[in-house]
């Protein structure tokens, strides 16, 4: 039985394709039949709110057609905001930097930027060093990778500490983010076995030069020559616990085949790890299809959101040597979340989507990255590059844009199937080597994007170039030429050293200056300006160019997509539930929709998300913002805020906090006791011929989990209802309830067509399921009565 979402208006539910729920202060729902065993999860939430926001805004353009006057085609990434070059010659730094959120909560995003070829003593010995930034306004160019906040080294010589970096979310939800650090050329236990390491988020205590045994957990490979650790990626929440989860590669795995490769699933816990854990003892692993796959090569495996809007994060795994359609055309695998049914050693053939290249030797997927929103159109989005594809010439290479759908996914996709398509300027520019999501760094309402070409030689050789393409509703096509980007930003050329390969990692690193506007940074690790090839990082703060003062007149906050106000409260389901802003706002251009900025901050979550509100239509003078809600740590890249019973959440303006809105978050269901019917009797019939309910293990009294109940009939006769009331009264009386999620899930299931539970199989009118609520003795009530 697949799940199905109901929702509540004006205190009532209505349900599709499942049993109906009356809105009440307790709960029944009322079955029919023989032996049956049910799986039944409802997650509500309840807000109240009173007036809190503001904003600035303005635009030249409509959204999505080029906001950001900052930025140009050919820019050079000299003109950068801050940038940091490595501490010694052939350090390597800026091979490999990643946005991690906000570690120590002070309000501002925060970066970590890799050295893989560091060295300790001797000179050489590439342990490997990573450096933590965190945010601020007052960072310089050139600043020495020794002067920044702190900074991690590996434990042994030949380690390549840093070779793979990733933000890791908040894995133990206690409100700090995380981040990952992977060294896959570590002995311990393993002959280049790999270990990867995961440095917890806090307040204080950073330091330079930790080495990663201080690390707070640490995870081996299972076998010599694994390499784990050459891929490491934070993947959101894939089981929808409230803790964010991550994976780590072992790209030259052979258990299964040579050169296979396997991803691990370590899912996120309250009592965390300890150094030294086994892979073994991971909660999944997926292998490649075929002998020399080498699945989760390095980029090839990402995080993407929730690209199909069941609450659930996915994640995709690239194998960038597979060859099932052509000698190493590459295959990419998304993987959807879900609650239950994870497992070790799982095939990535059984994976819910795949997508091979569309040439020979294309090698797609050398990289994978979530996307955000590009179309805006509430679904997540994901990029897929294949750095070898020749259409413009020979390795012009060429990324590929996949919008979510919410609809149905499939096996064996090729990629010009796409939803867009982007191919390098020229030939040997290697284009789609690194894509990243950048965040919405023009303000316009879209998330945007970046692809690094890093042997791009227009500005000199191998010097290298990284291309800005920024999101919008419509006109996205194949084959768009990244010279039709909306700005770009190239590398430099340092004789005798040669290019700088500037756009080999490039990354969006949220806010690190905190002024309201998404920023991104360059990676060219052999830069050499200030030693031989040690490496620098180009930090760029989001365009703010386009905007102009307005005055908020008003904020509404509602769960309807129409933007009505929801009053004193709004009912909300769980995870990924949706909350609706409407500004309103004077001052704007009249000839252009212009957008609004605000602040959400919720009491729960470690820092707030920015907001871009746009204007509905030309001088209207209204403004529409969505932004979802999430029960576990707070991701700003896709713009969810945390949530826990009895959550605050404030939005307010970036500059201005006159006119504000506030809203509590409340469960309802929290802390409340589900009364199960033993041998309930039914309206005019005899104690004898009730139906039995039990639940062998016990209330879920929060329903956070899928409570399992056996149903069936006491005697032999098949006309009998079952009743399941649960208790809602936590829920406030002056309560406007206007969303729920009820799942119901039938297994095992023996009954005749006559005999199937009421209303599982059809479609309803809330008003015909009268016999659904009976408040006292034998009479039955109607619609919106005493009991659900």
């Amino acid at each position: 039985m697949r799940r199905s979402q109901g929702r509540l208006q004006d205190k009532r539910i209505n349900m599709s394709s499942m049993a109906k729920l009356l809105h009440g202060r307790k709960g029944r729902l009322a079955l029919r039949g023989s032996a049956y065993t049910l799986m039944f999860l409802v997650l509500v939430a309840s807000v109240y709110f009173t007036p809190e926001a503001s904003s600035q805004g303005g635009g030249p353009l409509p959204p999505g057609s080029g906001f950001g006057g900052g930025w140009s085609m050919d820019t050079s990434i000299t003109q950068s905001n801050a940038s940091f070059f490595g501490e010694r010659l052939t350090v390597n730094s800026g091979h490999r930097i990643s946005f991690v959120d906000d570690v120590n909560r002070d309000g501002y995003d925060d970066m970590i930027i890799g050295a893989y070829n560091a060295y300790g003593d001797p000179v050489g010995s590439k342990r490997g060093e990573v450096y933590l930034v965190l945010g601020s306004w007052e960072w310089q160019m050139d600043t020495n990778l020794s002067d920044v906040n702190a900074s991690y080294v590996g434990e042994a010589d030949d380690d390549y500490a840093g070779f793979a970096l990733s933000f890791a979310g908040d894995v133990n939800a206690d409100g700090f983010a995380d981040f990952l650090i992977g060294a896959y050329g570590n002995d311990d236990p393993e002959d280049t076995g790999g270990q990867s390491y995961l440095i917890l988020g806090r307040a204080e205590g950073w330091s330079m030069d930790s080495v990663l045994t201080s690390a707070n957990a640490s995870f081996f490979g299972e076998r010599s020559y694994q390499r784990s650790g050459h891929g490491v990626a934070g993947v959101g929440d894939v089981n929808g616990d409230g803790f964010d989860d991550f994976i780590v590669s072992a790209s030259y795995d052979s258990e299964h085949g040579t050169n296979i490769g396997q991803v691990y699933l370590i899912m996120g816990r309250p009592e965390g790890w300890s150094m030294d854990t086994n892979l073994s003892e991971s909660n999944a692993s997926f292998f490649g299809e075929a002998n020399s796959d080498y699945a989760g090569h390095h980029l090839s495996l990402a995080g993407v959101g929730d690209v199909n809007s069941d609450g659930f994060d996915d994640f995709l795994i690239g194998s960038v040597y597979n060859d099932e359609f052509g000698p190493n055309t590459g295959q990419s695998y998304l993987i959807l979340g879900r609650q239950f049914g994870w497992a070790m050693d799982t095939n990535l053939s059984m994976s819910n989507a795949s997508y091979y290249g569309e040439a020979t030797e294309d090698y797609s997927c050398v990289t994978a990255s979530g996307a955000g929103d590009l179309n805006a159109d509430g679904t997540l989005d994901f990029l897929v590059g294949a750095y070898y594809n020749n259409e413009n010439g020979e390795y012009s290479g060429q990324s590929y844009a996949l919008f979510g759908d919410s609809g149905a996914w499939t096996l064996d996709n090729n990629l010009s199937k796409s939803n867009a398509s982007f191919r390098g300027e020229r030939q040997q520019s290697y284009s789609g080597w690194h894509l990243s999501a950048v965040d919405d760094v023009n303000g316009d309402g879209f998330d945007d994007f970046m692809v690094g070409a890093y042997l791009d030689l227009e500005h000199g050789s191998d010097s290298g170039q990284s291309y800005m393409l920024f999101g919008k509703s419509r006109d996205w096509n194949m084959d768009t030429g990244l010279g039709d980007s909306n700005a770009s930003f190239y590398g430099t050329e340092t004789s005798p050293h040669g290019g700088s390969y500037s756009g080999y990692a490039l990354t969006g690193v949220g806010d690190m200056n905190a002024d309201g506007f998404f920023d991104f940074s360059i990676g060219a690790y052999r830069e050499s300006e200030h030693e031989p090839l040690s490496g620098q990082t180009y930090l760029f703060y989001g365009d703010n160019s386009s905007y102009v003062p307005m005055t908020i007149t008003s904020v509404l906050l509602g769960n309807e997509s129409d933007y009505r106000p929801a009053g004193n409260y709004v009912i909300v389901p769980g995870y990924d539930s949706r909350l609706y802003v409407n500004v309103t706002a004077t001052g704007g251009n009249a000839n252009f929709r212009d957008v609004v900025r605000v602040w959400v901050n919720s009491s729960s979550a470690s820092k707030p998300i920015k907001l871009m509100c746009v204007e509905t239509g030309l001088d209207t003078n209204e403004y529409h913002g969505v932004f979802s809600v999430r029960k576990g740590a707070s991701i700003q890249r896709f713009r969810k805020v945390q949530v826990a019973n009895m959550t605050n959440i404030t939005v307010a303006g970036v500059y201005a906090e006159d006119v504000n809105d506030e809203i509590r978050v409340f469960y309802g269901l929290e802390n409340t006791n589900p009364v199960f019917g033993y041998y309930m009797y039914q309206p005019n019939e005899t104690f004898s011929n009730d139906t039995y309910i039990s639940s062998p293990t016990g209330a879920d009294t929060n329903y956070g989990n899928k409570e399992e109940l056996k149903v069936g009939r006491y005697d032999s006769s098949n006309i009998y209802r079952s009743l399941l009331r649960f208790d809602i009264s936590l829920i406030p009386p002056e309560a406007n309830v206007t969303r729920s999620i009820l799942s119901l899930y039938l297994y095992n299931a023996t009954y005749s067509i006559d005999d199937r539970p009421y209303n599982l199989t059809g479609s309803w009118l809330e008003s015909q399921v009268t016999w659904n609520n009976r408040q006292t003795g034998t009479a039955w009530g109607s619609a919106g009565g005493d009991y659900v």
